[in-house]
């Protein structure tokens, strides 16, 4: 049967955690129930899932922080975990001072996405969390017409590329998700919809091809100082003996 898919071989970013860390406890619980939809099949009903975790999740930071300076201990926290409770933390007010401050940058707010539109394409997608597999490999989407965001990049909205893969074709060689995702040109419109309910606009600036074993991972999933989207898929010719496609391609686009 043939085999399809993005084969991608990249750095794992371990998020390493106590397993005694109440704060990585509430983590664990979010990231288990966003990562079985099959258990919340109605978009609006997992959205809202979401977003009660995420009370949750600040509620046991807040208490978790407050124990933590009670008794001068020390933990790590970082990764995923600060993203969901970041807006919370940002909103906190904060003490009068007694000197003129600098500017207040604007703190990024929370993105995690739930799907990915493309309108020139008619593509309206579930974007599913994946990270790495054993052979240290992007995962990819679980069915044909979802797309997956790389977990242990960026969220949506942050500085540098947040990368997204989908499927060409299906097992049987029918049009999946990024079918026609090479019709995509400059000047086009790439939107993230997130479980706030609000969306992202990213404007494409341009794609390129490569030979499936030549992807400059290190370009596609660096770091930058601008929030970027980057869309990958197969492209070019089945090659029987490798069992995948010849060639990868990579639509590149900023936030607007």
């Amino acid at each position: 049967m043939k085999k399809s898919g993005i084969i991608f071989t990249i750095k794992s970013i371990s998020l390493k955690k106590s397993a005694k860390s109440p704060a990585w406890s509430l983590v664990v619980a979010y990231l288990s129930l966003y990562l079985k939809p099959r258990y919340l099949p109605d978009i609006f009903s997992r959205a809202w899932a979401l977003k009660i975790l995420l009370l949750v999740a600040t509620t046991g930071l807040l208490w978790f922080n407050t124990t933590r300076i009670a008794g001068s201990q020390s933990t790590e926290d970082n990764g995923i975990f600060n993203r969901i409770v970041q807006l919370v933390i940002t909103s906190t007010p904060t003490p009068t001072p007694t000197i003129t401050p600098s500017p207040t940058p604007t703190p990024t707010p929370l993105m995690l996405p739930l799907r990915l539109i493309i309108e020139k394409l008619g593509v309206d997608a579930e974007i599913e969390f994946v990270g790495v597999d054993e052979n240290g490999k992007m995962e990819v989407p679980s069915q044909w017409g979802n797309v997956a965001w790389f977990k242990n990049g960026p969220v949506p909205g942050e500085p540098g590329n947040v990368v997204i893969a989908g499927h060409y074709d299906t097992d049987r060689g029918r049009p999946a998700v990024f079918y026609n995702l090479a019709r995509l040109a400059a000047g086009d419109i790439i939107q993230v919809s997130t479980i706030f309910e609000n969306t992202l606009t990213f404007q494409v600036t341009g794609s390129e091809s490569y030979a499936y074993d030549q992807v400059p991972i290190d370009y596609i999933f660096g770091t930058y100082d601008i929030p970027r989207l980057v869309l990958l898929t197969c492209n070019g010719y089945f090659n029987r003996g490798i069992q995948s496609y010849s060639h990868r391609i990579a639509v590149f686009s900023e936030l607007l």
